[in-house]
Protein backbone atom coordinates (compact mmCIF):
# COMPACT_ATOMS: atom_id res chain seq x y z
CA UNK A 1 0.00 0.00 0.00
CA UNK A 2 2.63 2.44 0.75
CA UNK A 3 4.64 1.63 -2.81
CA UNK A 4 1.14 2.58 -4.29
CA UNK A 5 1.24 5.55 -2.40
CA UNK A 6 4.68 6.52 -3.13
CA UNK A 7 4.03 5.88 -7.21
CA UNK A 8 0.83 7.90 -7.07
CA UNK A 9 3.29 10.55 -5.19
CA UNK A 10 5.43 10.51 -7.39
CA UNK A 11 3.13 10.58 -10.54
CA UNK A 12 1.21 13.43 -9.56
CA UNK A 13 4.53 15.36 -8.74
CA UNK A 14 5.57 14.95 -12.73
CA UNK A 15 2.38 15.43 -14.33
CA UNK A 16 2.01 19.17 -11.59
CA UNK A 17 5.27 19.80 -13.21
CA UNK A 18 4.81 18.80 -16.81
CA UNK A 19 1.81 21.43 -16.51
CA UNK A 20 3.48 24.17 -14.90
CA UNK A 21 6.63 23.90 -17.42
CA UNK A 22 4.37 23.94 -20.49
CA UNK A 23 2.07 26.44 -19.07
CA UNK A 24 4.98 28.87 -18.92
CA UNK A 25 6.04 27.59 -22.81
CA UNK A 26 3.29 29.77 -24.14
CA UNK A 27 1.74 33.15 -24.28
CA UNK A 28 -1.15 33.06 -21.19
CA UNK A 29 -3.82 34.21 -24.12
CA UNK A 30 -6.40 34.98 -21.23
CA UNK A 31 -4.05 37.73 -19.70
CA UNK A 32 -3.34 38.64 -23.66
CA UNK A 33 -5.62 40.42 -26.53
CA UNK A 34 -5.13 39.29 -29.98
CA UNK A 35 -4.18 42.65 -32.12
CA UNK A 36 -2.71 41.11 -34.88
CA UNK A 37 -3.09 38.52 -37.82
CA UNK A 38 0.21 37.85 -39.45
CA UNK A 39 0.22 36.57 -42.96
CA UNK A 40 3.49 36.05 -44.77
CA UNK A 41 4.23 34.24 -48.26
CA UNK A 42 8.16 33.10 -49.13
CA UNK A 43 8.70 34.26 -52.67
CA UNK A 44 10.34 32.29 -55.43
CA UNK A 45 13.92 33.71 -55.67
CA UNK A 46 14.22 34.40 -59.35
CA UNK A 47 17.23 31.98 -61.68
CA UNK A 48 17.00 29.44 -58.48
CA UNK A 49 14.93 26.18 -59.01
CA UNK A 50 12.76 26.11 -55.57
CA UNK A 51 12.60 22.25 -54.05
CA UNK A 52 10.66 20.95 -50.70
CA UNK A 53 9.45 23.62 -48.23
CA UNK A 54 10.49 26.40 -45.85
CA UNK A 55 10.10 26.07 -42.01
CA UNK A 56 8.66 28.89 -40.25
CA UNK A 57 8.42 29.26 -36.47
CA UNK A 58 6.99 31.37 -34.88
CA UNK A 59 8.95 32.41 -31.08
CA UNK A 60 8.30 34.32 -27.94
CA UNK A 61 10.72 34.27 -25.32
CA UNK A 62 13.40 32.63 -27.44
CA UNK A 63 10.72 29.73 -27.36
CA UNK A 64 9.03 28.24 -30.60
CA UNK A 65 5.10 28.67 -30.02
CA UNK A 66 3.47 28.03 -33.54
CA UNK A 67 5.23 26.64 -36.86
CA UNK A 68 4.49 25.06 -39.93
CA UNK A 69 5.86 24.40 -43.47
CA UNK A 70 5.17 26.54 -46.64
CA UNK A 71 6.62 25.90 -49.92
CA UNK A 72 7.00 29.07 -52.43
CA UNK A 73 4.29 31.41 -53.23
CA UNK A 74 1.89 29.78 -50.07
CA UNK A 75 0.37 31.84 -47.49
CA UNK A 76 1.62 30.88 -43.88
CA UNK A 77 -0.59 32.74 -40.62
CA UNK A 78 0.09 32.97 -37.38
CA UNK A 79 -1.85 35.07 -34.74
CA UNK A 80 -0.35 37.88 -32.15
CA UNK A 81 -1.29 38.93 -29.01
CA UNK A 82 -0.58 42.71 -27.49
CA UNK A 83 2.37 43.45 -25.62
CA UNK A 84 4.68 40.95 -26.90
CA UNK A 85 7.90 40.30 -28.64
CA UNK A 86 7.62 37.94 -31.42
CA UNK A 87 10.11 36.33 -34.11
CA UNK A 88 9.29 34.99 -37.15
CA UNK A 89 11.95 32.29 -38.84
CA UNK A 90 11.97 30.96 -41.71
CA UNK A 91 14.92 28.22 -42.26
CA UNK A 92 15.42 25.87 -45.51
CA UNK A 93 18.54 23.71 -46.52
CA UNK A 94 21.19 26.31 -48.54
CA UNK A 95 19.13 29.22 -47.63
CA UNK A 96 20.26 31.82 -45.05
CA UNK A 97 17.91 31.90 -41.59
CA UNK A 98 15.51 34.90 -42.24
CA UNK A 99 14.54 36.31 -38.90
CA UNK A 100 11.62 38.83 -38.49
CA UNK A 101 10.61 40.27 -35.40
CA UNK A 102 7.52 41.96 -34.23
CA UNK A 103 6.46 44.58 -31.35
CA UNK A 104 2.80 44.23 -30.43
CA UNK A 105 2.96 47.05 -27.55
CA UNK A 106 0.17 49.04 -27.97
CA UNK A 107 -2.65 51.11 -25.63
CA UNK A 108 -4.79 48.51 -23.86
CA UNK A 109 -7.86 50.25 -24.57
CA UNK A 110 -7.39 49.87 -28.26
CA UNK A 111 -9.77 46.32 -28.97
CA UNK A 112 -8.90 46.46 -33.06
CA UNK A 113 -7.43 43.37 -34.68
CA UNK A 114 -4.91 44.49 -37.79
CA UNK A 115 -3.76 42.11 -40.60
CA UNK A 116 -0.30 42.66 -41.41
CA UNK A 117 0.88 40.96 -45.37
CA UNK A 118 5.01 40.86 -46.32
CA UNK A 119 6.18 39.02 -48.87
CA UNK A 120 10.07 38.31 -48.79
CA UNK A 121 12.64 35.80 -50.75
CA UNK A 122 15.05 34.06 -48.48
CA UNK A 123 18.89 34.48 -49.09
CA UNK A 124 20.64 31.11 -51.01
CA UNK A 125 23.37 30.69 -48.36
CA UNK A 126 25.80 30.34 -51.91
CA UNK A 127 25.40 34.35 -52.23
CA UNK A 128 26.15 35.49 -48.87
CA UNK A 129 28.66 34.88 -45.83
CA UNK A 130 26.05 33.22 -43.67
CA UNK A 131 29.20 33.70 -41.17
CA UNK A 132 29.02 37.62 -40.91
CA UNK A 133 27.60 38.17 -37.48
CA UNK A 134 24.82 40.61 -39.11
CA UNK A 135 22.89 37.37 -40.53
CA UNK A 136 22.00 36.26 -36.70
CA UNK A 137 20.09 39.89 -36.65
CA UNK A 138 16.10 40.23 -37.99
CA UNK A 139 16.09 41.34 -41.18
CA UNK A 140 13.35 43.45 -40.54
CA UNK A 141 11.39 45.09 -37.50
CA UNK A 142 7.69 45.48 -37.46
CA UNK A 143 5.89 47.70 -34.92
CA UNK A 144 2.46 49.54 -34.32
CA UNK A 145 2.27 53.19 -35.49
CA UNK A 146 -0.33 55.04 -32.73
CA UNK A 147 -0.57 57.97 -35.16
CA UNK A 148 -1.50 56.37 -38.17
CA UNK A 149 -3.16 53.08 -36.56
CA UNK A 150 -1.39 50.87 -38.21
CA UNK A 151 1.57 48.41 -37.93
CA UNK A 152 4.51 49.21 -40.38
CA UNK A 153 8.08 47.70 -40.92
CA UNK A 154 11.01 50.16 -39.63
CA UNK A 155 12.21 51.37 -42.71
CA UNK A 156 15.34 52.80 -41.37
CA UNK A 157 16.34 49.21 -39.43
CA UNK A 158 15.76 47.19 -42.51
CA UNK A 159 17.60 49.40 -44.62
CA UNK A 160 20.94 49.74 -41.70
CA UNK A 161 20.94 45.65 -41.43
CA UNK A 162 20.55 45.27 -45.40
CA UNK A 163 23.16 47.95 -45.64
CA UNK A 164 25.33 46.00 -43.66
CA UNK A 165 24.65 43.01 -45.47
CA UNK A 166 25.32 44.03 -49.05
CA UNK A 167 27.97 47.15 -49.20
CA UNK A 168 31.48 46.39 -49.25
CA UNK A 169 32.20 49.14 -47.12
CA UNK A 170 29.48 48.62 -43.89
CA UNK A 171 30.73 44.86 -44.13
CA UNK A 172 33.69 42.57 -45.26
CA UNK A 173 31.66 39.59 -46.56
CA UNK A 174 30.23 40.78 -49.62
CA UNK A 175 29.15 39.16 -52.97
CA UNK A 176 27.68 41.36 -55.87
CA UNK A 177 25.76 38.45 -57.24
CA UNK A 178 23.36 39.01 -53.55
CA UNK A 179 22.70 42.33 -53.97
CA UNK A 180 20.02 41.86 -56.40
CA UNK A 181 18.58 39.24 -54.16
CA UNK A 182 18.07 41.44 -51.09
CA UNK A 183 16.21 43.87 -53.02
CA UNK A 184 12.58 42.45 -52.29
CA UNK A 185 12.94 41.71 -48.53
CA UNK A 186 11.64 44.66 -46.43
CA UNK A 187 7.99 43.97 -45.22
CA UNK A 188 5.72 45.84 -46.57
CA UNK A 189 1.73 46.70 -45.64
CA UNK A 190 -0.46 49.20 -47.42
CA UNK A 191 -2.49 51.75 -45.46
CA UNK A 192 -5.94 49.26 -46.71
CA UNK A 193 -4.33 46.52 -44.78
CA UNK A 194 -5.33 47.45 -41.17
CA UNK A 195 -8.85 45.84 -41.01
CA UNK A 196 -10.89 46.14 -38.23
CA UNK A 197 -12.88 43.03 -36.57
Amino acid sequence: MKKSNLNFAILATFAFMLFISSSFASINKKDSTLCLRLNGIILKTPKIAERGSYKIELLHENKVIDSCKVTVNKEFKFSLYKNNWYTVRVTKEGRVPLLISFDTKMDEENALIYDFLFETEVLDSKKVNASNEIMDFPIGLVKFDKKNNRFYPVEDYTASIKQKIFDPSKSKFFNSDAQDTGKSMMANQDDDDAIVK
